[in-house]
């Protein structure tokens, strides 16, 4: 469904822009209809560039990211506008994605808006009501601004409001590292029955191996820009190898995966 074909995303800096960064370096990887992936790998290793490449935020110095077929970066801006509904984000920080000036009713109701998904008022909030109720919110917060509402309830309102889409893909950049331990736990419930339900593919990225065991069927393990090891969960937890996969899985509690969710 979605493959990078030898991607690197390359900075340039100094006063003749002659040193050069690469943030992502030849990187190569797919993601399959309904399949759950890790990007796995600590700060400033490329994680987050690759979430931003995969969406069209960012543009790639070389290679090519394909979806089903085409090119995104030689896509019209029709096929752009479907893209981009077909292919969602859930970024670290909900509260970046709001209008701090806009009621969360119309923060909601702007991608129905957008892509014409009702036809009358009357129909928008019934279809706005029933996903509240779905995502255990209550009405009372649609007529406030976003900054009178937890975390919690700002990180539910952005996947709420992509789940409206019926994406195809779903690419979550660390969206639970702002939130406290239980509220973690509740989204990622929340994440995974949604995934459960909708078929909906997942590029989940974090640094936390016990978030990644738990959500994901298969793990890339990045470091320096580069990918160092692609595998299936399993594997990479019971026989990492690469030098460095070892080294993060020695970190973590490898028997603490349904914690994830129970805390």
């Amino acid at each position: 469904m979605l493959e990078f074909k030898n991607v690197t995303k390359q900075y340039h800096s100094g006063v003749f822009g002659t040193y050069i960064t690469k943030a992502v370096d030849s990187v190569s990887f797919s993601i399959d209809a309904n399949e759950r992936i890790g990007l796995l790998g600590e700060s400033g290793c490329g994680k987050s560039t690759i979430a931003r490449l995969a969406t069209k935020l960012l543009y790639p110095s070389k290679g090519n990211i394909v979806f089903n077929g085409n090119d995104i970066n030689r896509m019209s801006a029709g096929e752009i506008k479907e893209y981009r509904r077909d292919v969602q984000i859930v970024f670290q920080n909900p509260q970046q994605i709001f209008n701090p000036r806009m009621k969360l009713y119309d923060t909601i109701a702007e991608p129905l808006r957008l892509y014409k998904l009702t036809k009358c008022p009357k129909e928008e909030k019934e279809k706005i009501d029933e996903y509240m109720s779905m995502f255990g919110l209550t009405d009372d917060i649609l007529s406030r601004y976003p900054k009178e509402i937890s975390g919690g309830q700002a990180q539910r309102i952005a996947i709420m409001r992509i789940i409206m889409l019926e994406p195809k893909l779903i690419i979550a950049d660390e969206p639970t590292t702002m939130l406290d331990v239980s509220v973690q736990a509740q989204i990622l419930r929340l994440l995974q029955n949604i995934m459960d339900v909708n078929k909906t593919a997942l590029l989940f990225v974090s640094h936390d191996l016990d978030v990644i065991r738990a959500m994901c069927q298969k793990i890339i393990v990045m470091k320096d820009g580069r990918i160092l090891e692609i595998n299936t969960t399993e594997e990479v937890f019971e026989h990492p190898k690469d030098e460095y996969t070892k080294f993060l899985v020695g970190k973590t509690n490898l028997y603490n995966v349904q914690s994830v969710f129970t805390a």
